[in-house]
């Protein structure tokens, strides 16, 4: 009977511990739990800090580079249209989507008639990427036939704005170019053979 009770009351005392043990996980895994929640707030008000972030930063540059853009259309062409980037999320990334406007009309650049007014872009958005870079490089673009599909009315308006524009932002153009409206600047032609014996090294 005596054995009895002590075998018992060793069951009993390793039911305690185990029980123990298991109140101690129980609260462990509490906090854990409470830690994680905490820390899935944390991320969710991070990502959406970074997502506004984010939204700024494309107002911001969306608001340069459209401006800049637009100008260079408007100096070149009679009735320019309006360059826009559209930002669109989809599958939890920002997509952009650039369009021509022209009143309450939008169209894909490509559809605009001709290529010209897709150099003049090209063109002003390169120039626009280059004056975003920070910190800033030395300000140089070059160019290969730039402006190979604008028609010859538009190639002086192209030229002035050209000319200001490097004079403006204090940027070099070197141009590969066949179009002698645009021999701006300093030339060099290399339609003529090079004397070999006037190259010093």
């Amino acid at each position: 009977m005596k054995d009895a009770i002590q075998k018992h009351k060793k069951r009993i005392d390793e039911l305690k511990q185990t029980l123990s043990i298991a109140e101690a996980r129980v609260e462990s895994d509490k906090l854990d739990a409470e830690n994680a929640a905490h820390q899935l707030v944390v991320r969710e008000e991070a990502h959406v800090l970074v997502s506004e972030a984010a939204v700024l930063v494309q107002q911001t540059v969306h608001r340069q580079v459209s401006v800049l853009v637009t100008r260079c259309l408007a100096a070149v062409f009679d009735d320019p249209y309006e360059f826009e980037i559209k930002f669109e999320r989809k599958r939890n990334s920002t997509e952009a989507k650039i369009v021509f406007k022209r009143g309450e009309s939008e169209l894909h650049p490509l559809s605009a008639s001709g290529g010209g007014a897709i150099d003049v872009a090209t063109f002003a958005l390169r120039l626009a990427c280059l004056l975003l870079r920070n910190p800033n490089p030395r300000r140089l673009l070059i160019l290969d036939e730039p402006f190979r599909f604008l028609s010859v009315q538009y190639r002086e308006r192209i030229r002035q704005l050209i000319e200001a524009l490097s004079d403006e932002f204090d940027c070099q153009f070197i141009m590969v170019t066949h179009i002698d409206e645009l021999r701006i600047g300093k030339i060099v032609d290399l339609s003529t053979p090079i004397d070999a014996g006037a190259i010093t090294c």
